[in-house]
């Protein structure tokens, strides 16, 4: 049986940013590269919402079409860059699920660190706080040093890959189970 790949909304400015596949951003740059064509994104009710602070390789600004990346810093007043920060923020003090994938919440990055302890610790119907994450250890101690005491109860960590999240049994068992997603 053929799995149906995981639907993600893809949140971005949709005005400010240009989302190319990413199917085609490797064949074009890393030739013989694989990765597979399915579309994952979606604007289905039942869609995870995706959020990338930090842009991705494969999208470029609509004002210089250069590859929007955005590094670690605390300059943040570039308006593409404060769209999508301000969208994450809303985001995240309105979400109940809340999932971290592949990030170790650094401690250089302290704009990211704040931004989710404002908005998370201002989330008033907060049900979880999933951290997926191989390195769980590390995602843990620094977690906890960015929320509430309270919000310990509603933390749980998944010492998973980003590929082990959407295509191993347990990840998708995860997706289905945990958070009522078809998958």
């Amino acid at each position: 049986m053929q799995k149906n790949p995981l639907n993600l909304s893809l949140l971005q400015e949709p005005h400010n940013i240009k989302n190319r596949s990413i199917h085609s951003f490797f064949n074009e740059k890393r030739g013989g590269s694989y990765f597979p064509e399915e579309n994952i994104f979606s604007d289905s009710e039942q869609s995870i919402k995706l959020i990338k602070l930090h842009g991705s390789i494969n999208w470029t600004s609509v004002t210089d079409n250069k590859t929007f990346i955005v590094p670690p810093t605390w300059n943040k007043s570039d308006t593409e860059i404060r769209k999508l920060w301000d969208m994450a923020y809303n985001e995240l003090k309105e979400a109940r699920r809340v999932i971290i994938i592949g990030y170790s919440l650094p401690d250089t990055d302290i704009y990211v660190k704040s931004l989710l302890a404002l908005a998370l610790n201002e989330n008033k119907i907060l049900q979880n706080v999933y951290f997926i994450n191989p390195n769980k250890g590390i995602v843990k101690n620094a977690s906890l040093s960015l929320l509430d005491k309270h919000f310990e109860k509603y933390c749980a960590y998944k010492e998973w890959t980003f590929s082990d999240f959407i295509s191993s049994d347990d990840g998708t068992k995860f997706i289905r189970d945990e958070l009522n997603r078809l998958i």
